[in-house]
């Protein structure tokens, strides 16, 4: 797992967390309509009232982050349940949501958004999920590379493919 002060370390100087500006991009970059956690604050609301609780949020995100502890409202979340396809008399065919508060959404995306800047530096390069500028057949074509060389130098080679669900 990366740490967060790993990418702080990247990204920004010393101590400084998110920015206002942050918190504000990542708040505008969520939908509007979408169900909300226990605070019943919707994404809409804080957009329409962030020049009064931007501020606020800000203070109260970075020093969650300061000292290692959300916020209770970040903390807990509706647990609704989806169902899937099949037979809902069994549990499986259920698919668990948890809805959750605007301002851990909030807190969340603007975490995405500095992970981003640093992924391409702390996640080996064979790997390319998620990772902007990679793509799944990079992967692909390595392994086509790799047991085309085996082959040219008689290693034997296998490979192991797994789908975990």
């Amino acid at each position: 797992m990366v740490s967060f002060r790993l990418v702080l370390r990247k990204t920004r100087s010393w101590k400084q967390f998110l920015t206002l500006q942050e918190l504000f991009t990542a708040m505008g970059s969520l939908q509007n309509g979408r169900a909300t956690g226990m605070d019943g604050f919707p994404v809409d609301f804080c957009k329409s009232f962030w020049s009064e609780i931007g501020q606020d949020l800000f203070e109260v995100l970075n020093d969650s982050l300061q000292t290692g502890r959300l916020p209770l409202s970040c903390r807990r979340a509706v647990i609704t349940l989806l169902p899937k396809k099949g037979d809902l008399q069994q549990l499986k065919y259920w698919r668990p949501v948890p809805l959750l508060s605007t301002d851990y959404k909030i807190l969340s995306k603007a975490l995405a958004l500095m992970l981003r800047e640093v992924m391409a530096s702390v996640i080996h390069p064979d790997q390319t999920y998620c990772v902007p500028g990679r793509l799944i057949s990079d992967n692909v074509t390595l392994i086509r590379d790799i047991l085309d060389l085996s082959s040219s130098l008689a290693i034997s080679t296998g490979l192991i493919s797994i789908d975990q669900e």
